[in-house]
């Protein structure tokens, strides 16, 4: 998201009557405040900037993203985002479950490897494009330990 000076300023540049478009979506980052607080960077959205109330919203009502895609848990996973982003998924203290059918569960670094990674032991067989498109969240924990155990598959 913007911060909401730079956006302050192009309104004071384009005071000629240009219709200015801007497109994303404010649930998911806030701007980069360096050496600031959470406060600082809420302080800092263009959520509040004298120029929120004349700003008209369009919302989009379809993912066509999601309907182009082949994977047919595409559209129950996109609409599972929008009720946490919106606050309408039911949540317990403040962690969300995300149904099985819609996701992959592991126990183990090596499964989660695995998944990922089906033939690892062949790698330096694969093209480049191969690895790009394999896809994981993770926190830098797990990172940590993923890394050391797919080096030395990688590597033995």
């Amino acid at each position: 998201m913007a911060h909401k000076g730079g956006v302050e300023v192009l309104n004071r540049s384009l005071k000629d009557g240009v219709t200015v478009l801007l497109a994303g979506d404010f649930k998911q980052t806030l701007p980069v405040v360096p050496k600031g607080t959470r406060t600082d960077e809420v302080k800092s959205c263009l959520k509040r900037s004298t120029l929120w109330p004349k700003i008209n919203i369009l919302k989009l009502s379809k993912n066509m993203r999601v309907h182009l895609g082949e994977e047919k848990f595409a559209g129950g996973f996109a609409d599972l985002l929008l009720e946490i982003g919106n606050g309408d998924y039911p949540s317990f203290n403040e962690m969300v479950t995300i149904p099985e059918n819609l996701c992959t569960v592991v126990t183990t670094v090596q499964d989660l490897i695995s998944k990922i990674y089906p033939d690892i032991a062949h790698i330096h067989d694969k093209p480049m494009e191969w690895l790009c498109e394999q896809h994981v969240q993770y926190s830098t924990y797990s990172l940590q330990k993923m890394t050391k155990w797919g080096l030395s598959m990688i590597y033995c």
